[in-house]
């Protein structure tokens, strides 16, 4: 799916997105999409009133990553045939170790132009490929990522000082992981529940960064398991902590006044939000990864790859550019 304003004149961005931001089942990972795409073009038009941004959407299936690669190999082609000029190539990897490759053929085709969001700092491994074995003329494009780790943390400190105002020693918590990312976010947390020995469930549910996935799934773990046994529960989303309240909401004769497990988000979405600060019994905290301070960063590292200045811009001592800080929302009725 492609989305611009059909003016062959102007200038154009393309942004290649994730297809895990736009399962058609999932309100809220469409919403949180929509938000992006919808502010990304508003600040565009403040910014660079002669540009278009043109959003291309790869098709789920069993094999989303294969979608990406299909769209960055089109756009190499049309580029090498002069059909299309972009001035900017945005992409969102689904799996950015798989495309690492055709991320590379794309730097140099479009002259590094290429801007990588949410999977962009690289791995030892990529930095490897990148620099020594594949491509080692030319430089690793910039990036907008938050730091997983770092929300992981401090949401995991948040929840430290919880534990020893209700003297629950040692905590008890289940993990609900939703893929690429999720790894990082779980890491910080127990980072920061260290001191505290907590005990974690043998079982890491699967929920997919769906709703309905950590719905079904966490449906199947209560039926097998006393829900008594978990004090909190970290989802690294907040779209899989939604579907987990609704199954607890949905299972109350499974809870006691005095154990009610406590649910943690993770990016700081309106429908987690807006319950949580109305003071929702359920949801404790989420890591709000400031979307909006975000794409202004973007913006500025879009300016500086389209002025040819983006070497000017700040960078970490190791010549990475910075991961973006994450802040933490509480419900204040809980904590």
């Amino acid at each position: 799916m492609s989305l611009f304003k059909k003016t062959k004149w102007r200038k154009k961005i393309l942004f290649i997105s994730s297809p895990i931001t736009t399962k058609l089942e999932d309100v809220e990972t469409l919403d949180y999409f929509a938000y992006i795409v919808s502010m990304l073009s508003q600040k565009l038009e403040n910014v660079f009133s002669d540009y278009d941004l043109v959003v291309k959407v790869p098709e789920e299936d069993a094999n989303p990553a294969d979608k990406q690669i299909r769209i960055i190999q089109n756009t190499i082609k049309t580029i090498k045939c002069n059909k299309d000029e972009y001035e900017v190539i945005i992409i969102s990897p689904h799996n950015k170790t798989k495309l690492i490759k055709y991320i590379a053929d794309l730097c140099e085709i479009s002259k590094n132009k290429v801007l990588l969001i949410d999977q962009g700092y690289f791995t030892e491994d990529e930095k490897k490929y990148f620099y020594k074995e594949r491509k080692p003329s030319i430089p690793r494009p910039p990036f907008v990522q938050s730091d997983w780790a770092q929300g992981g943390k401090e949401v995991g400190e948040a929840v430290k000082l919880y534990l020893t105002k209700k003297k629950i020693n040692p905590p008890k918590v289940l993990f609900i992981e939703g893929g690429i990312g999720s790894k990082e976010r779980i890491e910080g947390f127990k980072e920061a529940l260290k001191d505290v020995n907590p005990s974690y469930n043998n079982t890491i549910i699967d929920g997919g960064y769906s709703r309905q996935k950590a719905s079904t799934e966490f449906s199947s773990f209560l039926t097998k398991n006393q829900i008594q046994t978990i004090d909190i529960i970290f989802c690294t989303n907040d779209a899989m902590a939604l579907g987990v309240k609704e199954v607890l909401r949905s299972n109350t004769e499974l809870l006691t006044s005095k154990k009610k497990p406590i649910i943690i988000g993770y990016d700081g979405i309106r429908d987690f939000t807006l319950p949580m600060n109305l003071g929702d019994p359920f949801l404790f905290a989420t890591v709000d990864v400031n979307l909006t301070k975000q794409i202004d960063y973007l913006l500025m590292i879009l300016k500086g790859i389209i002025e040819n200045n983006i070497d000017s811009l700040i960078k970490e001592e190791d010549g990475e550019f910075k991961l973006y800080e994450n802040s933490i929302i509480l419900n204040k009725n809980i904590s």
